[in-house]
């Protein structure tokens, strides 16, 4: 299971606070791990873009709603 603090952004981070449904976290994270994504902005120009533009860490399972989208590879 990925530290919570990884969370951070993510629609689904709701679930890993007091505010959460059950109390037990989000159920995404226990099968998540940390992989490198890159990240395209709604409002950003589209791609192509450089081979090292926008790369971040982050877990399988992170999605931010009406901000970005993740992509597995830069296209």
């Amino acid at each position: 299971m990925i530290d919570a603090k990884k969370c951070r952004g993510c629609r689904n981070d709701f679930y890993n606070h007091q505010g959460g449904m059950d109390g037990k976290g989000c159920w995404s994270r226990a099968d998540a791990e940390i992989v490198t994504r890159y990240r395209q902005g709604w409002w950003d120009q589209p791609p192509p873009w450089g081979p090292d533009r926008a790369k971040v860490q982050v877990p399988t399972c992170y999605r931010q709603s009406g901000t970005a989208a993740y992509y597995k590879e830069a296209k």
